[in-house]
């Protein structure tokens, strides 16, 4: 077993993550907001001069409108009218985001077969959903409902689809190496990812919202803001019908700010986050936690991969062989780009060989890659928790990835943005560990660690993993690892074939 000195380590953990503005972006945006500012007076004073030139009844000055705004907003009764209209039309709006992300998730795969459909509903026009919606639900808020809902539902849709095309292929094959079930790909990837899309997506649904609902309303005779537009128009109150449409600017703007607001502030996060607790896990068996011992040993016979190129095939892999048995520690070097990483796929099953067999022994394998490839949207504990939920629950596996992260001294509640390379490679490490793997494959892993972190890390190695788990380490700097390793393989030439040397 290899123990290093090692100097304690205290870190000063921020709270949440400030955002700092420089002076250039705080310029920026009192610019815009000047620029506003003026448009809004350059609108005003169009205003203002062309209900000079006409009959008040046709363009009342912004004054009367305005005054006539502030009756609507003192009278009690405009309040009930206009929470009739909002509940109609978030009723709409949610059930349309529900189904939409979900729609988007699970039929994504025909993506291609169904976006034609989709654009046609979305070409159709509002106000034959409305007579539609007469026909099927008479002059019921569910007509109301129903036309938000499948005048929003289109843009919901084709949001989670692009969001979902997306998703990182370098988190997918982590999820993969890991053996986590879909349940968890799903929540723990695939959601986040379409996050940016589904944001616009709602935003831009926000304003559909507000338009559908007072054209529905409109049409139905159902109380509500849509009804008041009709009436003012019917008796000539253009002052009030204006009134009522700068009041449902507002009401878009607000609620488009809201949302925002939730999304932007950090609430959605928090409230996904807090959802990792409670997600409802695929029970696996635990025994892979336990076969350290039982598992045999691994093999590669006569492996060869290609892989093809701006039209050429490029051999990277020729006749590679190997046996490994329980307990060994091999070191793996050679050139940048000679396959290394390749071979380290292949025998995490995570590349198939063009040529070859390959016998894992009954192994479950523990990958560590090049990159941290770790889930930005988690902290580094909620990383390690992650890969544990198949096997364990929440509130076992959190002492685990904490006690991990301790002998690393990581802080646990830092986000991936707030740590060094060095430290998300010792939490990349420190989740392969975990995963319950007694195949550990790990690929440069202390490539981006200062010595005391790379102590750490070699400490840690040696403590969890056990007598009967193999272990191969991709290296350029044999030096660092030789008090780890008892064998060394040597992979070099073009295509690569392996050399096999008894000791490190």
């Amino acid at each position: 077993m290899v123990r290093c000195r090692l100097k304690p380590v205290s870190f000063t953990c921020p709270g949440p993550v400030i955002k700092t503005v420089m002076a250039n972006g705080t310029d920026g945006k009192v610019q815009e907001r000047r620029w506003a500012w003026l448009s809004y007076g350059l609108v005003l004073g169009l205003w203002k001069l062309g209900s000079l030139a006409v009959n008040p009844l046709v363009l009342p000055s912004p004054e009367v409108v305005l005054a006539c705004l502030f009756r609507l907003v003192v009278t009690p009764g405009t309040w009930e009218l206009v929470a009739g209209t909002a509940y109609r039309a978030l009723t709409g709006l949610v059930t349309a985001v529900g189904i939409g992300v979900l729609a988007g998730l699970v039929f994504f795969p025909l993506t291609r077969h169904i976006r034609p459909v989709v654009t046609v509903l979305q070409n159709i026009p509002v106000v034959s959903w409305i007579l539609l919606g007469i026909i099927w639900f008479g002059f019921t808020d569910a007509n109301v409902t129903f036309v938000v809902f499948v005048a929003t539902l289109p843009v919901i849709y084709l949001n989670t689809v692009e969001g979902v095309a997306e998703t990182d292929r370098d988190l997918l094959t982590m999820a993969r190496s890991f053996r986590l079930p879909p349940l968890l790909q799903w929540y723990g990837l695939k959601l986040p990812s379409l996050g940016a899309f589904l944001t616009a997506g709602v935003s831009v649904a926000i304003a559909i919202m507000w338009k559908s609902v007072v054209m529905a309303e409109l049409l139905t005779a159902r109380p509500g803001i849509g009804t008041e537009l009709g009436l003012s128009r019917t008796y000539l109150l253009t002052d009030q019908l204006l009134a009522w449409t700068l009041l449902l600017v507002v009401l878009g703007l607000t609620t488009e700010r809201f949302w925002r607001w939730l999304v932007y502030g950090g609430m959605v996060l928090k409230v996904y986050r807090l959802g990792l607790q409670w997600l409802p896990l695929i029970s696996r068996s635990r025994v892979p936690r336990m076969a350290g011992e039982t598992a045999g040993t691994l093999r590669l016979v006569q492996v060869t991969k290609g892989y093809r190129q701006q039209g050429s095939d490029h051999q990277v892999l020729a006749g590679v062989t190997l046996e490994l048995r329980p307990g060994d520690r091999v070191a793996l070097v050679g050139p940048s780009g000679v396959g290394k990483t390749t071979l380290l796929g292949i025998m995490a099953g995570l590349t198939v060989p063009d040529q070859g067999r390959v016998d894992r022994g009954n192994r479950l394998p523990g990958l560590m890659f090049q990159e941290p490839r770790l889930l930005p949207w988690f902290t580094a504990e909620e990383n390690i928790i992650f890969v544990l939920l198949p096997w364990l629950g929440y509130r076992e596996a959190r002492p685990l990835a904490q006690e991990l992260l301790a002998k690393l001294q990581i802080p646990v509640a830092y986000f991936p943005s707030q740590l060094s390379g060095g430290m998300k490679q010792a939490v990349a490490l420190a989740r392969a560990l975990s995963s319950g793997g007694n195949l550990l494959l790990l690929d440069e892993p202390f490539r981006s660690s200062d010595p005391e972190q790379r102590c750490r890390m070699i400490d840690a190695l040696t403590t969890v993993s056990r007598a009967g788990d193999i272990l191969v380490i991709v290296t350029h700097q044999l030096d660092e690892i030789r008090n780890l390793v008892n064998k060394t393989f040597v992979l070099d030439g073009r295509p690569a074939r392996l050399t096999v040397t008894d000791g490190p």
